[in-house]
């Protein structure tokens, strides 16, 4: 009697520990690890709709621009942008070993330079999901537009603007 007593002990143990196991590996099956972070930068492109100052915001409207290619000065072998395609936003991607980078977009045979500083800093997202990379503080240090501001310093996803650049020299045409 004694050892039907200890099986069944055993049994309901084992069962225990296999529903907990279970409960367990469901909640880390559930786990959102999506991120609301991103590694982009998007910049949208503006022209001057009433010649006035061009940090005003009522007085851009948006521009189609070509770009020949994009890259990143720091890192030449590496484009992000080729194509014909016309184009009144672009994204382009951050470096974690990085804190400023030189964006340069080529139209034609002309050179525009966008250098832009950030910081990147890990988050802990859960043990399941591990960190995240999620960079802010984004700033306009030069450029050879002639005029971009941040809208938005956090890479974020669902951004419409990190930095808008407002130039009307980019004509598509040219």
């Amino acid at each position: 009697m004694e050892k039907y007593k200890v099986k069944r002990a055993l049994r309901t143990a084992l069962c225990a520990m296999a529903v907990a196991f279970l409960g367990l590996s469901a909640c880390r099956e559930d786990q959102d690890c999506t991120s609301q972070y991103t590694r982009d930068i998007k910049v949208a492109f503006f022209e001057i709709d009433v010649p006035s100052d061009p940090a005003a915001e009522n007085d851009t409207v948006p521009l189609q621009v070509r770009f020949d290619s994009v890259y990143v000065k720091e890192l030449p072998d590496t484009a992000y942008h080729k194509g014909d395609n016309l184009v009144t936003s672009l994204e382009i991607p951050v470096h974690e070993g990085y804190d400023k980078l030189t964006y340069v977009f080529v139209n034609k045979s002309v050179k525009y330079e966008l250098e832009v500083g950030y910081k990147g800093e890990s988050s802990f997202i859960s043990e399941f999901c591990g960190l995240e990379f999620v960079f802010r503080d984004l700033e306009v240090l030069r450029t050879g537009f002639r005029f971009a501001d941040v809208r938005e310093p956090v890479l974020q996803v669902g951004t419409e603007m990190n930095i808008r650049v407002v130039d009307g020299r980019l004509d598509p045409e040219n």
